[in-house]
């Protein structure tokens, strides 16, 4: 909110203030999962696989756009998605 509240200050017009919340949203939303992480329990692991799933659609539309930055758009969430779904992760998210 602060950066948001900072960009409204410097003058940021509403397509600015949009383009913002939707860069930061997806760290928010990340912020308690992080926090959680060390516990485990299959309500994170299913949260940190949607909120990479919603990572991965804008790199996606991108590319059938013809925008070729969203193949680099989809590397983090993509290794993400494999390293939690491998067989020790999983353990440790159903403990």
């Amino acid at each position: 909110m602060a950066l948001l509240a900072a960009g409204l200050v410097i003058g940021l017009d509403a397509r600015g203030a949009g383009e913002l919340t939707g860069q930061l949203l997806p760290a928010l939303l990340a912020l308690p999962c992080a926090l959680r992480l060390r516990k485990g329990r299959r309500p994170l692991f299913w949260t940190i696989v949607i909120l990479q799933a919603l990572a991965i659609l804008p790199a996606l539309i991108g590319l059938v756009g013809g925008d070729l930055r969203g193949l680099t758009r989809l590397i983090l969430p993509v290794l993400t998605l494999i390293f939690v779904t491998r067989p020790a992760s999983r353990d440790h998210f159903t403990r």
